[in-house]
Order: C-alpha cells, then sequence, then structure tokens
C-alpha cells in the first residue's frame, strides 16, 4: 500500500504541477474554479489503509516484543522504549539524564569502547544510537540484515553494559556548558523554553534546565547508578522490523536478552502540575526588530474526553494555510510570515495548548489582541460545515503518511502500550474523526482552551511596540530574568577587620618585593611575550598553537595566534577590541568586551601593580600544586576575586578564580614557575592551567622583552 500511494503521488506531480501554472496566470483563479472542482471531483477516492500485522511476544524476564516483517529491503530496524527520563533525575543534577543517553552511546563498553564502535558500524554502514526524553529513554539499531547478528552484539552491550568512561563524560559536559553559555543567543529559542517554565514553573522537571552547578555536581558514578536503576527487561518494549522471519527474530532476541534477569524499580511520584496563572511577561531582546510571541496554558493528555475533538480543533484554528489565525493574523491583516497554535496531545502528562507568532515590533500588542479574539471566537460560535469537513479530510489524509512503513505501524502500537493507551487506538482513530461534530468542537473549546488564564510571553524591543503590553488589560507585564548564573566559587574568606585587611596586605607587599618592587614593577610601560599554548584535549586531540602576546600599558593588548586553521589576531583597547580570523573581522564590544579585559587582570603584573583595587584578606596556608604556600584572596568589585598561593619567597605559585572559557564560565586554577628577571621583574615563564579540576593547557614562554618599542598602530583595528 505505501509504495502504491508513493508511485501515485509521483505520477500526479507533473499534474499538480501544471494547476499550480494556471493559477498564477491572472483572472485564472475565478475561470478555473470549476474545472478544479471537476478534476479534484474526479479523482479516486483513497484506499483504506490497510495495517500490517504485527506480533506481540514477552520474554519471561518481562521484555515485551512488537515484531513486524518487511522485506522490501534488506534491512533490520530495533528500537527501545525504556520507563526513564529527565523527571527522575535530581534536581541538584538536572542535566544527569541527558548525560546518561548521550555517553551510554560515545563511551561504549568495555568490549566496544566509543571509538571502537564508531569505526565499526561505520564499516558496516550500521547505526547504534541512545537517547532520553521527559518520560522515557530510547535506544535504537540500523543495519544491513547480513551484519544483524553483529550489531545486534553491539546494541546488546551498549544497551545492558555501558562504561560511561570520564573522557567521554568530560566531553559532554564540556558540550552542555557551551549550549548553556549560547541559550540566550536566538530569540526563539528563548521564547519557546521560558513559556515551558510559564506553564509548569521554572524549577518543576517538565520545564527546569540544567545550569553550570547542576552540571559541576554530576560525577560519573552517578551515570552508572542512573542506569542501574531504570535499564532492566521488564522495564522496556523493543520494536524489531525489517528483513527478517518472525520466529527467527523471536529466538535472536530470546538469546539476545534471555540472561538480563528482571528487577523491580520504584518510580518516584509525578511530578505535580499547577494550573497556570494569568500573566503578561515580557523580556528584552534589543537586537531584534521582531517581536517572539507565545501565550497558552496546561492542555490535555491522551486520555482526555475531548482528545477528538481537539484533534480536529487543532486543524481548524491553527493547523495550516487554511485556519483561521493564519487567515486572520497573515493573509488579511499581514501581521506576520506564520501563526501556529497547537494543542499537544501529552503522552505521560498534560502537554500545553500553545499559539504562536513571530510579529515586527511595531504589531506586537494588535498581534495578541487579534490571537486572543480569535480564541474567543471559537468558544462562542460553532465552525462552520466546510471547516469541520476541510479539518477531517486533512486528518485523515495525513493519517496514512504518519505510519509509511510497517516498523511505524508496530513503534506506534508499541508507544500505545508503553503510554497505557487502548490497544486499539490505532484501528478507531478514523472513525472516531470522522464522528466529531461542530457541536462537539464548541463544547470542547469552551472546556479546554480559555483565554483568561492564558501566561503571554513576549521576547523583542520594547520601545518599538505599537503600545505598551499593559494596554492588552491584564496588568503590568512582569520583566523575566534570564541572566545565565555563574558557577559558584565559594570560599571561607576571614572578615574584613582591619586587622585582617593588614595583614593581607602586608603577605601581598612580600609578592610586590618577591616579584622585583614596587618601583620596578611601576617602570613596566610595555611588554613582548612570544611562546607555545599546548592544549592538553580538545575535540581533535591535542593542539599546540604559537601566541605573541604584547601590551602597552595595561590598557592595550594584541594577542597573534598562529593555529593549523589559519592565523588569528585580537586586539583589545578599553572602548573596543577585534577579532581577526580566517572567517572575517568582527567588533568586540559590550559584555564581550569587558570579560575579556575581567580575564586579562588575572595576569601577574597587573595584580601587583593594582593592588589598591582589591581588598586582601589572609587565608590559611595550605599545599597548593605540591609546594606549601600562604594564601592570600585579592577580593574585588562583584564576584570578581583571585586566591593567590605564595611560595616561601613571596611569588605568586599558583592562583585560582572564575574565569570564561571554551564551553562558559570555569574556576581556573594556574600554576604559575621557571620565574625568570627581566627588565628589573621577576615574571614567570610557564602556566599550567586547568579548569573545573581538569588540566587543560600549557603556556610556555620562550621569548619576554619588557619595555620594547611598540607602535602604537598595533593596538588599532586591524585591517581587513
Amino acid at each position: 500500500m505505501t509504495t502504491t500511494i508513493k508511485r501515485t503521488l509521483t505520477g500526479a506531480r507533473p499534474l499538480l504541477l501544471a494547476l499550480f501554472a494556471v493559477a498564477l496566470l491572472p483572472g485564472a483563479g475565478a475561470a478555473a474554479k470549476g474545472r478544479y472542482d471537476k478534476v479534484i471531483g474526479g479523482l479516486p477516492a483513497l484506499r483504506d489503509f490497510q495495517v500490517p500485522a504485527v506480533v506481540r511476544e514477552e520474554l519471561p524476564n518481562g521484555m515485551v516484543l512488537y515484531l513486524v516483517e518487511d522485506h522490501d529491503l534488506p534491512t533490520v530496524r530495533l528500537s527501545a522504549m525504556i520507563r526513564a527520563g529527565r523527571i527522575y533525575e535530581p534536581g541538584a543534577k538536572t542535566g544527569l539524564a541527558d548525560l546518561v543517553g548521550e555517553v551510554m552511546r560515545t563511551g561504549g563498553t568495555e568490549r566496544y569502547p566509543g571509538d571502537k564502535l564508531d569505526e565499526l558500524l561505520e564499516n558496516m554502514g550500521a547505526s547504534v544510537e541512545t537517547g532520553m526524553d521527559e518520560a522515557s529513554a530510547s535506544a535504537s539499531l540500523r543495519c544491513l540484515t547480513e551484519n544483524f547478528d553483529e550489531v545486534l552484539a553491539i546494541f546488546v552491550d551498549v544497551l545492558r553494559h555501558p562504561a560511561f568512561p570520564q573522557e567521554k563524560l568530560d566531553l559532554a559536559l564540556t558540550q552542555a556548558k557551551s549550549g548553556i553559555s549560547r541559550r540566550n543567543d536566538d530569540a526563539s529559542g528563548i521564547a519557546n523554553r521560558e513559556i515551558q517554565k510559564l506553564y509548569y514553573g521554572a524549577t518543576s522537571p517538565y520545564a527546569r534546565q540544567p545550569e553550570y552547578d547542576t552540571l559541576a555536581a554530576i560525577a560519573q558514578p552517578d551515570l552508572v547508578e542512573f542506569h542501574k536503576y531504570f535499564y532492566h527487561p521488564n522495564n522496556l518494549i523493543l520494536i524489531a522490523g525489517g528483513d527478517f522471519e518472525t520466529a527467527a527474530m523471536k529466538a535472536k532476541l530470546a538469546a539476545a536478552f534471555g540472561d538480563w534477569p528482571r528487577a523491580e524499580t520504584f518510580f518516584p511520584p509525578d511530578p505535580l502540575l499547577s494550573e497556570t496563572p494569568m500573566s503578561v511577561n515580557y523580556i528584552e531582546k534589543a537586537d531584534v526588530n521582531q517581536s517572539k510571541i507565545r501565550m497558552g496554558h496546561l492542555g490535555i493528555r491522551w486520555d482526555d474526553e475531548y482528545l477528538f475533538p481537539l484533534s480536529v480543533l487543532n486543524e481548524i484554528l491553527g493547523g495550516g494555510f487554511s485556519s483561521r489565525l493564519f487567515t486572520e493574523v497573515r493573509s488579511k491583516r499581514e501581521l506576520a510570515y506564520g501563526v501556529w497554535a497547537w494543542m499537544i496531545t501529552g503522552n505521560h502528562h498534560r502537554m500545553p495548548f500553545t499559539v504562536g507568532v513571530d510579529t515586527k515590533s511595531e504589531s506586537t500588542v494588535e498581534a495578541i489582541q487579534l490571537i486572543m479574539k480569535e480564541l474567543e471566537r471559537v468558544r462562542v460560535e460553532p465552525v462552520t460545515v466546510e471547516e469541520l469537513r476541510r479539518a477531517k479530510e486533512g486528518l485523515k489524509n495525513s493519517f496514512v503518511f504518519n505510519f509509511s512503513n510497517p516498523f511505524s505501524i508496530a513503534s506506534r502500537k508499541a508507544s500505545y502500550e508503553f503510554w497505557g493507551r487502548p490497544a486499539d487506538f490505532l484501528d478507531t482513530y478514523l472513525a472516531k474523526v470522522d464522528a466529531v461534530t461542530a457541536a462537539d468542537i464548541l463544547a470542547a473549546a469552551q472546556a479546554r482552551i480559555h483565554p483568561d488564564e492564558m501566561a503571554i510571553l513576549v521576547v523583542g524591543k520594547a520601545e518599538d511596540f505599537d503600545a505598551p503590553l499593559s494596554s492588552l488589560g491584564f496588568g503590568e507585564a512582569s520583566v523575566i530574568d534570564i541572566a545565565i548564573p555563574e558557577p559558584k566559587f565559594e570560599l571561607a574568606l576571614p572578615a574584613e577587620t582591619p586587622e585582617n585587611l593588614a595583614a593581607g596586605r602586608a603577605l601581598m607587599d612580600k609578592a610586590v618585593a618577591a616579584h622585583g618592587g614596587a618601583r620596578a614593577l611601576a617602570a613596566v610601560k610595555s611588554l613582548r611575550m612570544a611562546g607555545d599554548f599546548a592544549i592538553k584535549e580538545s575535540g581533535m586531540g591535542p593542539l599546540t598553537f604559537g601566541v605573541v602576546q604584547q601590551r602597552l600599558g595595561d590598557d592595550r593588548l594584541r594577542l597573534e595566534t598562529t593555529t593549523p586553521f589559519g592565523n588569528m589576531l585580537q586586539v583589545l583597547t578599553p572602548e573596543v577590541g577585534w577579532m581577526k580570523s580566517p572567517r572575517g573581522k568582527q567588533k568586540i564590544e559590550g559584555d564581550d568586551l569587558a570579560q575579556m579585559w575581567r580575564s586579562e587582570r588575572s595576569d601577574v603584573l597587573y595584580l601587583l601593580r593594582h593592588l589598591d583595587d582589591y581588598r586582601a584578606l589572609p587565608m590559611a596556608s595550605e599545599s597548593c600544586a605540591g609546594q606549601e604556600c600562604a594564601v592570600v584572596y585579592l577580593k574585588g568589585a562583584g564576584d570578581e576575586g583571585y586566591k593567590l598561593c605564595l611560595g616561601p619567597e613571596g611569588r605568586i605559585h599558583a592562583m585560582e578564580y572564575k574565569d570564561q572559557g571554551q564551553s562558559g564560565p570555569v574556576i581556573n586554577f594556574t600554576v604559575l614557575s621557571e620565574y625568570q628577571a627581566t627588565g628589573g621583574v621577576q615574571l614567570p615563564r610557564k602556566f599550567v592551567i586547568s579548569q573545573d579540576g581538569k588540566e587543560f593547557a600549557t603556556m610556555t614562554v620562550k621569548e619576554m622583552a619588557v619595555n620594547p618599542t611598540l607602535a602604537a598602530a598595533l593596538f588599532e583595528e586591524p585591517a581587513d
């Protein structure tokens, strides 16, 4: 049946293109209407959709199998659904479940380490993947029939015995931190993320998000324990589809999984859901000329009594080019390129009803008011006969394409069992859609769509709005802070008493003397250093860059980097900076410039020359990187501060501070060594840098010049 449908559509393509071309001719719309009716009316009706035979089996250990044969291609697919998910991770370790889903695959097993596993699968043109969702986990396999036995062994080992190696966890954590650092870059992403918090609550497992501190709290044993708790055969449904005989496949799966013992998993209570309070909310995004508007409230689960009327209403209200919202907001008023509304059907819990529109800033309030008007209308006016017919036809016709192959059918049937839906849901779907009446839709809209209970969120530039958001009549808009929380760097500091401040300053005065003295340090007007910067581990293995750093005073910096990917140049001044690379040149300003200068203030020379900008507090002596040290904390403005370990001679042996790493904020710990006298000052030649407790890179200075002549032009905007 699937093949026939595809061929029919392919054959009809020239006709559809011809009709489209005719429709574009001047006056063609009215003249051709009758011909369209004749053509469309002459098409044969869609044949009844035949569901392929799917066999359900259960192994003695409780694993449920859904098996379906499909001999069109010499391939086999497996897909596992596991009762696990993000909602079961501790809030203090948000992000754990996704790390489990990722590192299960990237880390491989003891028998098949991740990199070896990649190579094996690539050579066979096969794939094994794992993943995590809100209330379920997944694993999948795809391969040629001839390779199935070998790939099955890999799949079973990954599912049952993941190794979760530390190096792959570290890589996944780095990528997760990078995602946090970039999560406010895109206005649509902000809107879609923050509206979920308004629906469920910011700390709800259904809406919370990883932060630097929650990721920092996750250790390798946490992944092992999560897997051990949830991954059991009686907690899993496995779907198999493809080129095999059912009896033979059942035997192979029984042999592969039969010795996996069942275990009882006690699931914590599902998170509570609270009704969405009416609210208007605003997030400032000054670099956009459009408003991203999201509005809605909690909706339904699959067992809601209004499921089928709401499914039809989805199509009528906001499901396509002929929907009411598209017609009113886009076609008639031209307020947006697209607008949508959808009552999502939840499997595990109630999902939201959301209306979304992106409109120019100057029509923000007008668009919201028009949407609210349409939502009220659908609650008081029955839909028309034509709207009802068109929506039903759309649902029924698309129904076939939602199940385009036997494996999709088996997967859908398995998911119904997994989530507790009736076994005949698939078989009765079309009849229940067809039975929906206009009265049913009106009752459903009145019961499940509540404009006066909606959370409204606008991401945009308020100064360009056509009217204040308060003019909507729902009170003042609440401003949502989406600032990304910095990782905690908490130290037990002594009180800032005169005695402690004096003791801390005495330690730093000793450090100044050990580095050449205040006069010699103040005499440094320029500095040039050249050397190598060796990164211990990157996504491409160890890398070494050549670097040349030139400073003019404390407020001009030029950094030239030679990399395998081309040369890079960075110039910083107090007002502006520039970055030039093979990709082009870009300006550095605002928060980015401030962060770069903050990072540069960790320089030994800068700190010793600007002690009056900090309050020095003595801390308990400790062993730092193998040397007993006096410890002092330099406390600056805000949360800026540096923990300094001073060796016996008073020189800075190590320092610890918050910094911005490649993937977001990190705690830097740098060991300084190989001090040499140059131009009357003692400065280190070697820097071993660790980030978040892991060795990151080593900087080795090969050349250093104090007070070289540096042309002012070096610190101007680079040429293109």
